[in-house]
């Protein structure tokens, strides 16, 4: 039997700390659903400065050796999955409108 816990808002209103029936609290699910986004916004901004930097050497020197082409093309795979991970949270259930606006 599983007890539903519950925290006290502004004196006597109480809202349920777990979600329905889902066994995270508000909280956790907010996190699982930010979390990813900023950790994604944080890997693109890396991996493109690093194919900045990388492109903005001399022309002659560009993209020259094998150790410059394997960090270019790694940095590209990475801004394309960061990309993916943002957009991952697009289909997500109309109800979990419930969970941010709380």
């Amino acid at each position: 039997m599983e007890i539903e816990m519950t925290r006290m808002l502004e004196g006597n209103s109480s809202i349920p700390c777990q979600y329905e029936g889902t066994g995270y609290s508000i909280t956790q699910l907010n996190l699982a659903f930010v979390l990813p986004i900023l950790t994604s916004i944080l890997s693109l901004l890396g991996s493109v400065t690093i194919v900045c930097i990388l492109l903005r050497r001399r022309k002659y020197n560009r993209l020259a050796s094998t150790y410059d082409r394997i960090i270019f093309g790694m940095s590209t795979m990475d801004i394309l999955s960061s990309v993916a991970n943002m957009l991952a949270s697009l289909p997500s259930p109309a109800d979990d409108d419930k969970l941010l606006n709380n």
